[in-house]
């Protein structure tokens, strides 16, 4: 690992491929810091003690008190929330457009700048082949010289291995947290989708009631 921390030396062979690649890690660590924050703090909510809650003043009809409860800035609780209104001016059909109204707004955001992991494992892995394009260029053109050792042309063949396995490093991981936070991101949105098809529901067949 030496040799890897060496890379980045200003005027080290391919220094400037390893502090890019550096640059992709940062951006991809900062973007997993502000993603995690806004999935785990801003969107998740307990869904099912909530929608018990709600469902229970829709029942009785209770829509101020329903509204009231859903104050906040999580998905769920603004997604219902709009409903609730638009079931209190026009019954179940404007709880129906005013809940898809919210969601067109909340879902993009949702999943939002998750397909950047991707873009990060990508850049990561060609910067990486790039490296070691740059280190076997440079080692092809050593053994037309005859001054250099060929020693120093497998020299200058491992140190463009480091970028590579920089790289991959961050292709690898970059990777593990796209297909993670995409599957979080796809169960938050099932989970709006069913709780606000309940909501709705309850509203249909009260309408039918009536």
């Amino acid at each position: 690992m030496e040799g890897l921390f060496e890379s980045f030396k200003v005027g080290a062979q391919g220094w400037f491929i390893t502090w890019l690649l550096l640059c992709d890690a940062a951006f991809m660590i900062a973007l997993l810091i502000e993603r995690v924050y806004f999935i785990k703090i801003r969107i998740c909510t307990d869904p099912e003690i909530f929608m018990n809650k709600i469902l229970l003043f829709v029942t009785e009809k209770e829509y101020k008190n329903a509204i009231d409860f859903c104050d906040g800035i999580k998905a769920l609780p603004y997604i219902v929330k709009q409903g609730l209104l638009g079931a209190e001016a026009d019954g179940y059909d404007g709880a129906k457009k005013m809940t898809d109204v919210a969601r067109l707004m909340i879902v993009p955001k949702i999943k939002d700048r998750v397909i950047f992991f991707n873009a990060c494992a990508i850049v990561g892995l060609l910067l990486g082949l790039i490296g070691i394009a740059y280190g076997l260029l440079l080692a092809c053109n050593s053994l037309t010289d005859p001054v250099i050792h060929s020693s120093q042309t497998y020299g200058l063949f491992a140190k463009s291995l480091y970028p590579l396995l920089f790289g991959l490093s961050i292709a690898t991981v970059s990777s593990l947290v796209y297909f993670i936070l995409k599957n979080e991101v796809e169960k938050i949105i099932s989970s709006i989708d069913e709780h606000t098809a309940r909501m709705l529901l309850i509203f249909k067949n009260t309408k039918k009631g009536e």
